[in-house]
């Protein structure tokens, strides 16, 4: 996530993107990042047990 947060923010200062653009898809990456988080916080929640390990 922080690469793509680094290349969007890169792409705002070189004036390939405006701000009005830049920040929604920020605000997005971010909320993205947290489900990422709060999904391998809670893997076995989300994962089905492994039927080849003991």
């Amino acid at each position: 996530m922080n690469e793509t947060l680094h290349w969007l923010r890169t792409a705002f200062t070189c004036q390939y993107i405006a701000l009005e653009e830049c920040e929604p898809f920020a605000d997005r990456i971010k909320s993205i990042g947290k489900m990422l988080n709060r999904m391998m916080a809670n893997a076995s929640s989300f994962c089905l047990p492994n039927p080849y390990r003991a």
